[in-house]
Parts: structure tokens; C-alpha cells; sequence
């Protein structure tokens, strides 16, 4: 398993939890500062407690990388592609939480929703050629509100898988509660509702 935009870290732990060998890869080096600590922690948690398993085989790795470059970033690990059961993407929303502070291939920087899913676009052809012809890739995203208006940017980055030969086996709309935007909406009037859901995209290789 894969995790393009590793962020904190949950689904390598999740993966490790499921005995499932995990790489988990981010242009950020608080994510993976953070996400290091966590697994450290997953690791001292087992040694208290027997009610928690981790196989040592299946020890989640870290690598500090760019998305936008995924298969030159695995080989450059010596880890091997196209054999990828499953990918996890959770991109970031734009600008809407900034995760580097000058990274001119940090995509939580772009602030043109049609630039962002050009590369996007690039993203989706990395992708294709790090994933199994039998496997699956997960897209978890949410839209976005640019002055005032909603920006559908959870089906344009669909749009772009499905323009690098993906297909859609199925769409999950997930329910987001405690979002820091919440705060944004309260006492507010003139019809402006709460940006509540997210999509995850389930697709595969045609």
C-alpha cells in the first residue's frame, strides 16, 4: 500500500495495524517529522501492551518526496513499481491548509483550481504507472470556496483520473465533522451553507 500524501500518518498505521507493508510518501517535513512520531509511538504502545500486534515485517516506511514524481521517488528507494495493490490519496484542498511555506511543487500552495488539477492530471499518470494492473486506487477530496463561490473540486480532480484511463468502481460521500473551516460559517446569513462532505473515488486501471 501506498499513501501519496501521508499527512499524520493514520493510514500507516491503520496498514500496519492490518499487517499490511505500507509506504507512505509527502513533499512535507512536518508530515513526516509527525508521522514518524506516531509510529514510534504505535511502537511503544505494542511493548506495553500485548492487545496491540505489529508485525516488524510490516513496518510502514517514511519518505520525504514529491507526488508530482512518484515512480522516480519509489525507484529511487529501490522499491518497485507497478506492483502497487492499492494507492491512498488524500490531496490537499487548494490552499485551504498550507503545508510547506515556499515548495514550488507543494500543491496545498496553488490557489487556481485549474492549475491544481492540471497536476492533478500529472499525478493521476504517476500513479497509473506505480499501481498494479489488478489494483485500486482511493481518492479522498473535498470542494472548496473561492469568493463566495463553490469550486466542484472533488469531480474535476475525478475528471482527471478518468482522463488518464482510470475508471470509476465506485463514490463514497463521507460526512466531515470538527473541520476547522466550521468556524467560517458561524453567524453567517445570505444563504452560505456549511461545506459538509467529502468524496472518496474508488478507481482502477482500465
Amino acid at each position: 500500500m501506498i499513501d501519496a500524501f501521508v499527512g499524520g500518518g493514520t493510514t500507516l498505521i491503520e496498514a500496519w495495524l492490518l499487517e499490511r507493508p505500507s509506504v507512505g510518501i509527502d513533499i512535507s517535513k512536518l508530515a513526516i517529522q509527525t508521522t514518524n512520531a506516531k509510529l514510534k509511538e504505535m511502537k511503544d504502545l505494542a511493548k506495553k501492551h500485548s492487545s496491540i500486534s505489529l508485525d516488524p515485517d510490516c513496518c510502514p516506511r517514511v519518505i520525504e518526496g514529491n507526488a508530482l514524481q512518484l515512480s522516480a521517488v519509489l525507484r529511487m528507494h529501490k522499491i518497485d513499481t507497478g506492483k502497487a495493490k492499492l494507492i491512498c490519496v488524500h490531496p490537499p484542498y487548494l490552499d485551504s491548509l498550507k503545508y510547506t511555506i515556499d515548495d514550488s511543487n507543494d500543491l496545498s500552495l496553488l490557489t487556481n483550481p485549474l492549475v491544481f488539477c492540471q497536476r492533478m492530471r500529472l499525478f493521476a499518470h504517476e500513479v497509473r504507472q506505480v499501481l498494479s494492473t489488478d489494483g485500486t486506487c482511493a481518492v479522498l477530496i473535498g470542494d472548496v470556496r473561492k469568493r463566495g463561490k463553490t469550486v466542484p473540486l472533488g469531480f474535476r480532480v475525478l475528471e482527471a483520473f478518468l482522463r488518464e484511463r482510470f475508471e470509476l468502481a465506485s463514490i463514497i460521500v463521507k460526512a466531515q465533522h470538527k473541520d476547522r473551516s466550521s468556524e467560517f460559517y458561524v453567524g453567517r446569513t445570505g444563504g452560505i451553507l456549511l461545506l459538509a462532505h467529502e468524496y472518496l473515488f474508488i478507481l482502477r486501471r482500465k
